[in-house]
């Protein structure tokens, strides 16, 4: 292999290195790209220019010995090339050392922004007093007496109705005022039965509309 073509072997793998890091890069990193990509593409224009020239040169030699002037002219030229050649190879290793500092300034920024890990908290000290023992829950409120269903005299603590029945949608049978003194003879769940010793009729008030005043004997 020629040595201008190791060197275009060389610039070709270092240019797709820098290509693949360049891909995602800043808009500086574009434009150097594209400046790489056009002298490698002058490179290689010029490369095959040489390739041409030798083969010229060695046909030349080949066939006529004695057109020196020719073949000057070819060496000229290909000194020419070279030069060219040289000086495009030396951009491109530019390029690439200004690659090699962007991507340093870059990882440089992103280690400085990343937080710095935490430190772990001190473990608490141990605890020497002993926890004080859980409070006796206040014993439970006894229900008020005054509330119950037991039979006897009750006193209403609101105006309220008589029912025919136990329950809110039977028949109305009279109104009590508050303050009324009523005797009661069972409880039904939430109502009680009340009988008038005045003669009206009987029926059911509810429980939480009296109170009870004292027992039957």
């Amino acid at each position: 292999m020629p040595k201008s073509s190791k060197w275009l072997w060389v610039a070709g793998v270092l240019l797709s290195a820098l290509a693949g890091f360049f891909a995602g890069g800043y808009l500086q990193r574009n434009d150097l790209l594209q400046s790489m990509q056009e002298q490698m593409k002058d490179m290689q224009a010029k490369e095959q220019k040489i390739k041409l020239l030798e083969e010229q040169l060695a046909k030349v030699q080949h066939d006529t010995a004695d057109s020196g002037k020719q073949i000057a002219d070819l060496k000229s030229q290909l000194e020419e090339n070279q030069k060219e050649l040289a000086a495009t190879q030396q951009k491109l290793a530019g390029a690439a050392k200004e690659a090699e500092r962007l991507a340093a300034a870059r990882v440089a920024a992103a280690q400085a922004a990343r937080p710095a890990p935490r430190q772990p908290d001190p473990p608490a000290p141990a605890r020497t007093v002993a926890r004080a023992a859980d409070p006796i829950p206040p014993a439970a409120k006894p229900a008020p007496a005054r509330r119950g269903g037991e039979p006897g005299t009750y006193e209403t603590v609101r105006a309220t109705t008589v029912h025919e029945e136990p329950v809110n949608s039977s028949k109305v049978v009279s109104q009590i005022d508050k303050g009324t003194t009523i005797n009661v003879v069972r409880s039904s769940g939430e109502w009680l039965e009340v009988r008038s010793k005045h003669g009206n009729p009987p029926g059911f008030v509810r429980r939480a509309d009296v109170i009870l005043v004292s027992r039957a004997n």
